[in-house]
């Protein structure tokens, strides 16, 4: 979780990073296809996010120095829209959690695969690009 607050479950969503019906697409990452459904294949985040993550209109960067994902909104009209827009207590936006570090279980085996999200970054990066949301420095 980005946000630090606490949801309930039927808000949060079990997104899979690649999508569980293309386990052959894990050995573009080096892994198998029956790693679909490793825990690491995944994140539990709301369903707003999820639908953003799917659409390239945001990512997870890796920090190398803190060893955090942290989470980057490249589509600036998302900055404004709430991150769970069925909650009446609840009110943070994309704005809000826009470079906050992902919460994951201190277990180092708990870490989401970051060689999918490194490219699913890249892919986000190259959209927003392509789209002018952001600008090469």
């Amino acid at each position: 979780m980005v946000s630090n607050d606490v949801f309930s479950y039927n808000e949060l969503t079990p997104a899979h990073l690649v999508k569980h019906s293309t386990p052959q697409l894990m050995r573009c990452y080096g892994l198998q296809p029956s790693d679909i459904d490793n825990p690491r294949n995944g994140v539990l985040i709301l369903k707003a996010i999820e639908e953003s993550f799917d659409r390239l209109d945001t990512c997870f960067l890796f920090n190398s120095f803190s060893g955090k994902l942290t989470f980057k909104v490249l589509r600036p009209y998302l900055m404004e829209c709430r991150i769970c827009p069925s909650s009446n207590t609840v009110m943070k936006t994309f704005g809000d959690i826009d470079g906050k570090e992902l919460q994951l279980p201190t277990d180092s085996g708990s870490c989401p695969y970051k060689r999918v999200l490194s490219m699913h970054a890249k892919y986000a990066f190259a959209r927003a690009l392509q789209y002018g949301w952001i600008v090469p420095t």
